[in-house]
């Protein structure tokens, strides 16, 4: 399992806060050289702290061809693109 964890931490007050984390679960039907993957997507809302989860798959990831970021990158297609609502 992979977790990306995205903090924001405050420069006035120090605190430190989770706005956000990608998990990534091997589901273990893929290959030694394809993976598959369930994706949760968890999002803080800045107002009222409340999480948004997004869900979804990479399947047939080529992991001997590509890294965990280009995983990530992926997995990121699961949330929708608020650029485009």
């Amino acid at each position: 399992m992979i977790v990306v964890t995205v903090e924001l931490h405050s420069a006035i007050t120090g605190d430190v806060s989770q706005i956000g984390k990608v998990t990534l679960i091997n589901d273990g039907t893929g290959t030694h050289e394809i993976g598959n993957y369930d994706v949760i997507v968890e999002v803080t809302e800045e107002v009222t702290e409340s999480v948004k989860t997004y869900t979804g798959r990479v399947e047939g990831f080529q992991r001997l061809k590509y890294n965990a970021l280009d995983l990530l990158y992926q997995a990121l297609e699961v949330y929708p693109d608020p650029l485009n609502k």
